[in-house]
C-alpha cells in the first residue's frame, strides 16, 4: 500500500520523462507548449505527480 509519504509530489525532469516513457527532449517540448505543468523552484524545474498522471490519462 502506498502512502503520501512514499510518493514524491514533485518529480525531476528525468523522473517525469521516465514515468511518461518519453525522452527528456519530448518532455521539454510538452512543457514549452504548456501541455504539461511544471514548477520552478529556484533554478530547478519540477513536475507535479498529479499533473503527469492527468496528462497520461488524457492522452489515451
Amino acid at each position: 500500500m502506498s502512502t503520501v509519504a512514499d510518493e514524491k509530489l514533485l518529480l525531476s525532469p528525468r523522473e517525469a520523462a521516465r514515468m511518461l516513457s518519453v525522452s527528456e527532449r519530448t518532455l521539454w517540448t510538452l512543457t514549452r507548449d504548456k501541455r504539461i505543468e511544471s514548477r520552478k523552484i529556484g533554478r530547478l524545474v519540477r513536475y507535479p505527480l498529479d499533473d503527469l498522471k492527468r496528462f497520461a490519462t488524457e492522452c489515451r
